[in-house]
């Protein structure tokens, strides 16, 4: 989300540029009619001292039968390469590079390594004579243990309105935070919306994002339960239920009360403005803004969701999801589009969206998987009449709708030629993923308009929609594409980090983020933006102009479009490791 801040005000104004639209002063120096701009270069630095090694590889690492390959750079580079045993030196393994070939997208020439023969557990790292050395990585059949349990408790050190104690958060302990009843916006009214998770690097809370981000995690859940424990260090640990579901819960009893009594859900609950790098119990007043259709949308879904994932744990909770998706169903049959329309005197984060054809068509096939009643079937079919957006982002859900139909046991509900172009649709569109990853230097499924806000999101949905449409068909070639999406998130992409905080060899540092800036260290397991073109902060507009797309990545505070942290970009992160694990 864009943000500005006091912070934000000071750079501009000694660089002089704009802010919000408005002119800010400039300094100038006039010698013989040249004007030099003055600016404060302190934070510049922090992005020179990314210096990434030309060999690029997840820092993660490798189960031992899978492909294993790193990505070169550079030009003229020597053939050969070596796999080396990082305890001992041994040269374990030597192969030739690939042929040479452009990739645009990060402005490099690239070779590949391919080393899938070396199957033994241990640490390596790839050596070549031109190109230097990599981070070291792991083969093994755990590797991923530590680092999802970091990638799940994020979610714990986002929750708002408990105390987060030293044993639970260490560094990241804090007094309960927005625990004030909250201000229906124009109105004198007073609502109890305590709870659930601070959406992003801000304090914030939204129906539409936050939906995302626990339906992510429900349906991780029901794909793959063994990859889930119940000791990944939260208050709920070790009680017999795991973490996830008991995270989970922690944000749908915060849904709950967002909801109104006519069925209607609220679309967000802010303050007035973002605040500046302060702990969140230091936050103001809390305003709800109105009902939307795709907040409500997003909720009878995520509900529904919910109550199939929850029945066979907690049936009374499971039926008051029930009840509450139902009601919200029957606010939308009772309202057409609601779009959120912006509060001037209310600056936080808008989730905007101009239809909601596809958060509906979200909703009845979640109803219908956890019902089975024919009306969903009906809305099913009148929805497909119209075009549904193919994507698991949150301003387009109906990718959702479509996996969640073409998995459920009350598929025989739905006409069958509709059915067979939901399957027709879904299909195609990861057949055309595959072949941009199939065709990307490093093995994603980006195209050269893909590298936008929230990119490293984009790149674990696209993952999600190989990873479903493998179950669909039972073909294995979507399942190792989107394992290759895995590798790029780790380490073996252009910019030559891991992308998650405190994982690999490096990671971020200087995430947008108010307690890791206040803390003056980065929160753990937390997933940052990473690369976006459109160079849409101050701080990138100084120093990423002219860089290639795969490039357009600061690791700065002031970075709020590439170096932010969401809920939803964590959730669809950890689909994807479940599918791994």
């Amino acid at each position: 989300m864009k943000e500005p801040t006091d912070e934000y005000s000071r750079i501009v104004f000694n660089l002089g540029n704009t802010l919000d639209g408005k002119e800010l002063p400039i300094h100038h120096i006039y010698i013989d009619n040249v004007v030099l701009t003055l600016i404060d270069d302190s934070n510049i630095k922090k992005v020179e001292e990314i210096v990434a090694p030309d060999i690029n590889i997840d820092q993660i690492g490798f189960k031992p039968n899978e492909k294993k390959i790193a990505v070169l750079r550079g030009e003229n580079l020597a053939d050969k390469f070596n796999v080396v045993n990082a305890e001992n030196g041994e040269v374990v393994f030597t192969g030739e590079l690939s042929q040479s070939f452009e990739n645009a997208m990060a402005g490099e020439i690239n070779r590949l390594a391919d080393f899938s023969s070396v199957t033994k557990a241990g640490k390596y790292y790839i050596e070549n004579e031109t190109a230097g050395k990599s981070y070291t990585f792991e083969i093994g059949d755990n590797i991923y243990g530590d680092t999802f349990d970091k990638v799940v408790k994020m979610f714990y050190l986002q929750r708002c309105g408990e105390e987060l104690t030293e044993n639970y958060a260490g560094d990241f302990a804090h007094t309960a935070c927005h625990t004030d009843m909250a201000t229906v916006y124009e109105t004198g009214e007073k609502v109890d919306v305590s709870g659930g998770w601070h959406d992003a690097g801000d304090y914030g809370k939204y129906t539409v994002a936050g939906s995302k981000a626990a339906v992510d995690l429900l349906l991780a859940y029901q794909k793959n339960p063994d990859a889930f424990s119940d000791n990944a260090g939260i208050p709920e640990s070790n009680n017999g239920i795991p973490d996830v579901l008991d995270e989970t819960r922690y944000q749908l009893e915060w849904l709950l009360k967002m909801q109104t009594s006519d069925g209607g859900v609220y679309h967000k609950a802010t303050v007035k403005e973002f605040p500046q790098a302060i702990m969140p119990q230091d936050e103001g007043e809390v305003f709800l803004s109105p009902v939307s259709s795709t907040a409500t949308a997003d909720f009878a879904a995520v509900m529904a969701v919910a109550y199939k994932t929850y029945l066979p744990i907690d049936k009374a909770f499971a039926e008051k999801c029930l009840a509450a998706s139902k009601k919200a169903w029957g606010y939308l049959e009772q309202h057409d589009i609601l779009v959120y329309k912006s509060i001037s005197q209310i600056t936080t984060g808008a989730y905007g969206d101009s239809k909601d054809t596809d958060e509906r068509y979200f909703a009845a096939a979640a109803l219908l998987d956890a019902t089975g009643e024919q009306k969903y079937a009906d809305a099913i079919k009148k929805f497909t009449e119209k075009n549904i957006q193919l994507s698991f982002g949150w301003q387009q859900m109906g990718a959702y709708g479509s996996a969640i139909l073409l998995t459920s046991d009350n598929a025989d509900k739905i006409d069958k030629n509709v059915y067979a172009n939901i399957k027709k649709a879904f299909i195609e569109e990861a057949d055309r993923l595959r072949d941009l990853a199939n065709s990307d230097g490093y093995m994603i499924s980006f195209g050269e308009n893909d590298y936008i806000w929230g990119s490293n999101m984009c790149v674990a949905n696209n993952a999600m929609f190989l990873i479903y449409t493998a179950e669909i068909t039972g073909n294995d070639s979507y399942l190792s594409a989107a394992r290759e999406h895995l590798h790029y998130i780790f380490g073996r992409n252009p910019m030559g980090i891991s992308y998650v905080t405190e994982t690999g060899s490096a990671s971020p540092q200087n995430p947008h983020h108010r307690p890791s800036q206040v803390i003056g260290k980065p929160m753990p397991g937390m997933i940052v933006g990473g690369p976006d073109d459109d160079i849409e902060d101050d701080f990138v507009k100084l120093t990423l102009r002219g860089q290639p797309s795969a490039k357009c990545y600061a690791d700065n505070a002031e970075s709020y479009s590439t170096n932010e942290i969401t809920i939803y970009w964590n959730s669809p992160l950890v689909f994807l490791m479940s599918e791994f694990m």
